[in-house]
């Protein structure tokens, strides 16, 4: 996505700007308590410079400041899945995609087991 900066508000700009520092704060916390690396907050995954975004912890959608005290740093990946959901909300969607996946290979053992069994 192209942001043109003529297309913004003022408010808009400020924005970026005090994204921009706390990601740039986070990152310097995070190499100084993880040996030099920057990490996840959720699956702790290491971070290249280009791959780190701040996540909400409390979604701005659910009243959530975007301030120290409310923002991470995630991968791509978490920050993707997590959008817009309060953490015990995510925690949920994870659950029921881990029982699905849990479904999937239980059937799929059933399959083979039986295939094995009628050879």
């Amino acid at each position: 996505m192209n942001i043109h900066i003529e297309e913004l508000t003022p408010e808009e700009i400020e924005l970026l700007n005090k994204r921009s520092r706390l990601k740039a704060q986070l990152r310097g916390d995070c190499k100084a308590s993880h040996e030099g690396k920057v990490i996840c907050t959720y699956c702790r995954a290491e971070l290249s410079r280009s791959k780190t975004h701040l996540s909400h912890i409390v979604p701005p959608s659910h009243g959530g400041a975007t301030d120290m005290q409310n923002v991470v740093l995630a991968c791509p990946s978490c920050c993707d899945s997590k959008h817009g959901r309060t953490l015990p909300e995510w925690v949920e969607r994870l659950n029921d995609q881990l029982d699905g996946v849990h479904a999937l290979m239980t059937a799929q053992a059933r399959k083979e087991a039986s295939a094995e069994s009628a050879a």
